[in-house]
């Protein structure tokens, strides 16, 4: 029994720690400052110090954390009086769901910059994968800069998630481009003087025509692939349905390429297989 309950209580121990955001180890929370003196309550400001403010942050298929650096001029207060704080959540454009922040999942720090005692590195990090798993998104929210006897300072925040999974990509591109590749074979198959056979359709494949159609069909799905899910600000979600236009660049390319290579004249080999272009064969 005891054994029993020492086994179940060392589970719960590494689940915990495993849910744990790695933000807490890489950028500790920040304390409340201890009381600080203002040298000039009147004249307290913060303004960025180069640009304007924003943190942006993307996230693949490593889901590793990731820490960002804002810096701010200080002018009337020391650094210790500097607050960050989150407006509202951080929400996705396009469903509205908000992005996860449990338990310093997304955490903030102050540190002095030390090139120029005048300016403060407000620090970001945020952890995608834990304690919560952030869901695919273009995420984008607001931080709060505040001091007081200051006016508050805005920091936006973006963060995007994407897949970086193309176990669907590859699935809908394959089926796309040899699907359109079987079914116009089947139909140039179908046109010669001769039923329909194992034989006539396997010619019909590997007609140069069909080749060159299917070639170019796989370029068009790696194509839309490439633009769905490589960029920077992709939120592909791995989907069946997020993969979808692969699919149709693919087939749409296949058939389309197929069509047009079908308007010149057949190759003599092909008027023996009573493969005729486009054209029908009597």
């Amino acid at each position: 029994m005891a054994i029993g309950g020492l086994s179940f209580w060392s589970l719960a121990v590494a689940e915990t720690a495993e849910q744990q955001s790695r933000c807490k180890e890489l950028l500790p929370a920040e304390k409340a400052p201890q009381a600080v003196h203002f040298m000039h309550r009147k004249t307290v400001q913060i303004s960025p110090a180069s640009g304007p403010a924003g943190i942006e942050m993307h996230f693949g298929r490593d889901r590793e954390p990731e820490i960002q650096t804002q810096t701010y001029f200080l002018r009337g207060a020391p650094v210790p009086a500097l607050r960050i704080g989150l407006l509202g959540d951080i929400r996705s454009e396009g469903t509205g769901r908000a992005l996860p922040v449990f338990k310093n999942q997304l955490t903030f720090a102050v540190r002095r910059n030390y090139g120029d005692r005048r300016n403060a590195n407000v620090r970001v990090c945020y952890d995608p994968k834990s304690p919560q798993e952030a869901k695919p998104g273009h995420y984008v929210g607001t931080l709060q800069i505040s001091a007081p006897h200051a006016s508050a300072q805005a920091l936006p925040i973006v963060v995007t998630v994407s897949s970086g999974s193309t176990t669907w990509l590859v699935i809908l591109g394959l089926a796309g481009a040899l699907g359109a590749w079987a079914a116009r074979a089947i139909a140039d198959a179908q046109r010669g003087p001769k039923e329909l056979t194992l034989h006539s359709f396997g010619s019909a494949l590997i007609r140069f025509r069909s080749l060159a159609a299917l070639v170019l069909g796989l370029c068009a799905g790696v194509y839309a692939a490439f633009k769905l899910a490589a960029p920077a600000d992709s939120t592909f979600d791995g989907t069946f349905l997020g993969a979808l236009p692969v699919f149709g660049a693919a087939f749409g390319a296949t058939v389309g390429t197929k069509t047009v290579t079908d308007l010149f004249p057949p190759s003599k080999k092909e008027e023996q297989l009573g493969l005729a272009g486009g054209e029908l064969k009597s």
